[in-house]
């Protein structure tokens, strides 16, 4: 649809003005006979319909404003500017909407709102027919919500009597700007929920894991807007308030039905977003328990992140603390053996994990070798059971 828009724009300022006004007030688009005249008190009044028409051949929704009815103005040939104003009255208030294009949007702002000069004819004008102000593409529109929604249209004729409002529904298909900031902070406090769980899965909760989570929470603070800051922040420091309480009462949360709903409301790359601040979580007090490794390996499947893309991830954050103090972690897990595999598919595997890490042996960041050797003596052990097993 971007492209088409594209494509809608670049045709050309003639083009644009035979789609978005006509030359002249008493004009009708071909093909679209005038409606029977109006009622004989020749009040002034606005109407929107919709309509679809094809522009080089792309079919385009339109909403079309016309108007008719008694314009008294100053002087004969008077110059008039037009102002069109639409709003979201849904829930009673009036919420702007969003225009993708510049042609409809107010000065320096994206709210939607047309501006042009209407030059009118005589000190008393009637339109006993209606005349087409403007056609508004619906799709370079984005209302606060999604589905059904009542839009309030104002027209005014600055200098005359010419002035009225309208409203109509219309169902709007695609995700409003409001709608979007709501998963946003849905997705925030599901990612904070699953990163505690991370950090007290087990059992206890270490600061230097809850720090790591609240400099995520100030992060995503500070990006938010003004107007939602405040707000957020209370609603993600409310969902660590929940979580901690969770924990100490030995509440267990579904972990399948947090992934679900976060699937709902995230990205892809949201959720590999997840996954990176669980394994910073993790790695936070530098010993990377079995049962923290266990959890992130779950959520990576739940969350259907791609299980070798995750474990890219997982080297990259965690160094030689791989081991806890007490337990060694799931070795298979770690190397990326999976149970269906067969003995020369893991042979196969390991023989690529080597080489992995036999080019970070030289590695610049001590860290880095470190890491390296002991991942390497690791596949060498496992190397040394599959061979016991296979004989």
């Amino acid at each position: 649809m971007v492209t088409l828009l594209v494509l809608f724009i670049w045709v050309g300022i003639p083009l644009l003005i035979y789609i978005f006004k006509s030359s002249s007030p008493g004009n009708n688009p071909p093909g679209h006979p005038s409606p029977p005249p109006i009622r004989v008190d020749n009040k002034f009044r606005i109407r929107v319909r919709t309509t679809q028409e094809s522009i080089e051949g792309v079919l385009f929704n339109l909403f079309v404003v016309e108007m008719c009815g008694m314009i008294n103005a100053p002087y004969a040939n008077y110059n008039s500017t037009e102002e069109l104003l639409a709003f979201d009255v849904t829930d009673g208030d009036k919420k702007p909407l969003i225009s993708a294009i510049d042609v409809f949007q107010l000065t320096e702002t994206v709210a939607f709102g047309f501006v042009s000069n209407r030059p009118i004819p005589y000190t008393s004008t009637i339109a006993s027919d209606w005349i087409y102000v403007v056609k508004i593409p619906i799709d370079v529109l984005t209302p606060p919500r999604k589905g059904y929604r009542k839009i309030r249209f104002i027209y005014q004729l600055v200098g005359t009597n010419a002035s009225a409002t309208t409203e109509i529904r219309h169902e709007f298909l695609d995700e409003g700007y409001l709608d979007a900031v709501d998963k946003r902070r849905e997705f925030d406090a599901l990612a904070i929920t699953l990163a505690f769980a991370v950090c007290a899965s087990d059992g206890e909760v270490n600061p230097k894991e809850a720090a790591v989570i609240k400099e995520w929470i100030s992060k995503r603070v500070d990006i938010a807007s003004e107007q939602e800051q405040e707000s957020l922040k209370t609603l993600l420091n409310e969902t660590i308030r929940e979580s901690f309480d969770n924990f100490k009462q030995g509440i267990n949360i579904s972990y399948s039905s947090l992934s679900e709903a976060l699937k709902k409301v995230s990205s892809a790359a949201e959720r590999y977003e997840v996954l990176e601040l669980g394994l910073q979580v993790a790695a936070a007090d530098g010993i990377a328990e079995k049962e923290e490794l266990e959890l992130l390996d779950e959520l990576a499947g739940l969350l259907d992140v791609d299980h070798d893309k995750f474990r890219a991830m997982r080297d990259k954050h965690l160094s030689v603390a791989i081991m806890s103090a007490d337990v060694l972690v799931d070795v298979d897990s770690l190397l990326g053996l999976r149970s269906d595999m067969s003995i020369a598919e893991k042979k196969e595997h390991l023989l690529a994990e080597y080489k992995k890490w036999n080019q970070l042996v030289e590695h610049n960041n001590s860290e880095k070798r470190e890491q390296a050797k002991a991942m390497l003596n690791i596949i060498a052990q496992k190397r040394v059971a599959l061979t016991k097993e296979y004989v």
